[in-house]
């Protein structure tokens, strides 16, 4: 994410805040913008989505991040699944 997805990604965040019932403060906010930074806003924002289908405690940036790459066993069920492809 860049500067100009803040006002996006704020809005996302304030959406999964209102639906969990949380306040967020501007200093955690920003923790979360800075922790997320490294993906598209695009990635970020489905995050949000699906910690609100999944997640029944409002989401710390860990878990968005595994929403966006994937916990370690799909990680390593992909690379699994990769070696046995080009065994064959």
């Amino acid at each position: 994410m860049t500067d100009t997805d803040r006002l996006e990604f704020f809005q996302a965040m304030a959406g999964t805040a209102e639906v969990f019932a949380e306040q967020v403060s501007e200093t955690r906010g920003m923790a979360y913008f800075l922790a997320l930074s490294p993906y598209p806003i695009g990635m970020v924002k489905d995050a949000w989505g699906q910690a609100i289908r999944r997640c029944k405690f409002f989401p710390r940036p860990a878990e968005l991040i595994e929403f966006i790459e994937g916990s370690d066993e799909d990680v390593g069920a992909i690379a699994w699944s990769r070696v046995t492809r080009a065994l064959e």
